[in-house]
């Protein structure tokens, strides 16, 4: 009689054991293939991201176009340095290492940092010598090397 009850303790275990692989195994499938409908569905977001010279518009006030006009005059081994407008610190801000609006200090980090991506293989740096000064939405000084607008602009060094 044990040996029967045993029999059928084993008989379920290897019940539930197979129910649970066939319910993971299902749970699997039902992930991977909704994981792929979002992957294209993402694709397809992305593909209809506005974009200017091929890169995605991100920037304000003809920013995506002034990128491409800096990627023309500035060669790809040439340093450069972005001045932007200052934006209000926040009480909460750590104190900037640099001058504001230079070298990512107390700007729109985002827009900043976009800029340095854009601008691959050009380095950025904070220091002015040596290097090509990109303006930013800032106004341009007069006697600049290349203006496109009067906020937009690149000195040479």
């Amino acid at each position: 009689m044990i040996w029967r009850v045993d029999r059928l303790v084993r008989g379920m275990r290897t019940s539930v054991a197979a129910a649970v692989l066939v319910a993971a195994a299902t749970v699997g499938a039902v992930t991977t293939v909704e994981s792929l409908l979002d992957g294209r569905s993402q694709v397809h977001r992305a593909r209809q991201i506005r974009r200017v010279d091929g890169r995605p518009a991100l920037l304000r006030d003809n920013g995506d176009r002034f990128i491409g006009f800096v990627a023309a005059h500035v060669p790809p081994s040439a340093k450069i340095r972005i001045v932007q407008p200052i934006r209000p610190r926040d009480h909460d801000d750590p104190v900037p290492l640099g001058p504001a609006g230079v070298c990512g200090n107390q700007v729109y980090s985002g827009e900043y940092w976009w800029v340095v991506y854009a601008l691959l293989p050009r380095k950025s740096v904070c220091a002015a010598d040596g290097s090509w000064t990109v303006y930013l939405h800032v106004p341009v000084p007069n006697g600049v090397t290349y203006r496109f607008s009067p906020t937009l602009g690149v000195a040479a060094p």
